[in-house]
C-alpha cells in the first residue's frame, strides 16, 4: 500500500530477522530487520553506523521446506538515533547485490 505524499521509490515490505551488518573496516554489528525495498533495507541497530559506509550482509529466504541465504551489499544513506537505537537505511549497491 503506498501513500500518497510518500516520496519513496519502491514499495516496502516488513520483515523481522536478525542481521549481521559486516561493515569495511572490518565491523560486526547485530541488527533487527525492520523492512525491505528492491533498492534497500531500514534495520535498527544498537550502534550508529556513519552514512557512506559500504555494508555486506545475508538474508535468510525461506524457499519451499528449506532456506537460502542470499549475500547482499550496500552503502549506508542515513543513520538516525530513535529511542536510544539508531535507524539505518542501506540502499543496495546494484541490482545484483541482494
Amino acid at each position: 500500500m503506498k501513500i500518497e505524499n510518500d516520496k519513496r521509490r519502491h514499495e516496502r515490505m516488513d520483515i523481522k530477522q536478525v542481521l549481521e551488518l559486516s561493515t569495511s573496516e572490518g565491523a560486526v554489528i547485530n541488527a533487527q530487520g525492520v523492512n525491505i525495498s528492491e533498492s534497500g533495507l531500514l534495520c535498527r541497530t544498537d550502534m550508529e553506523i556513519p552514512a557512506g559506509t559500504f555494508i555486506m550482509f545475508k538474508l535468510l529466504i525461506p524457499s519451499g521446506k528449506s532456506e537460502m541465504l542470499i549475500p547482499c551489499e550496500g552503502i549506508v544513506l542515513k543513520c538516525s538515533e530513535k529511542n536510544g537505537k539508531f535507524d539505518v537505511v542501506i540502499d543496495f549497491t546494484d541490482s545484483d547485490s541482494c
